[in-house]
């Protein structure tokens, strides 16, 4: 079985007629659901950032 990196670690390329237990598909999906939530505050931080920011320069503070 071959093995890829991804950017939340490794991940397993399985043979064909390989299957995954149901607790690893789902603790995958908790880790990635996660690790999204994480990347969507941040971004949404920097937005609401730049808009108060843009909305300080327009009222000339």
């Amino acid at each position: 079985m071959a093995t890829k990196r991804s950017l939340s670690g490794p991940v397993e390329i399985l043979d064909e007629g390989a299957y995954l237990l149901e607790e690893e598909v789902m603790n995958d999906l908790r880790r990635y659901t996660h690790l999204m939530a994480v990347h969507l505050s941040k971004t949404d931080k920097r937005s609401a950032e730049k808009v108060r920011s843009a909305l300080r320069s327009s009222n000339g503070m």
